[in-house]
């Protein structure tokens, strides 16, 4: 598991992409497009394993799971425990399995969302 990995790594590991994106500035504009085109290949991959018929429901899901776990890694690296993935892992599971049971909501259209 993340958290197993985690505390083996003798509770020091980090994502790059997330460490890098937080030390650009304004004028890194080029590094801020890569570190942005990699969250996004994130999202799209996980997006693509969920199994709701709403591709904005996915996507939305998917970029929950990266920025979560995202912040579990900020907040193992404080606490030097991996307990943070097991904690967002558990409320990620709950979150999915709760949307997958409610009536698909639509818009004002009528259309899925």
């Amino acid at each position: 598991t993340a958290a197993r990995g985690f505390d083996d790594s003798d509770r020091n590991r980090g994502c790059a992409i997330g460490a890098v994106t937080l030390d650009l500035s304004a004028a890194d504009s080029a590094l801020r497009t890569v570190c942005h085109e990699a969250f996004e290949s994130w999202v799209d991959t996980i997006a693509g394993h969920l199994p709701w018929r709403s591709h904005k429901a996915r996507r939305s899901f998917a970029e929950m799971v990266v920025t979560t776990l995202e912040g579990a890694f900020i907040v193992s690296r404080a606490q030097q425990s991996g307990r943070p993935f097991l904690t967002a892992g558990h409320w990620l599971a709950r979150s999915a399995q709760s949307y997958g049971q409610q009536p698909t909501q639509r818009n004002r259209k009528g259309e899925a969302l």
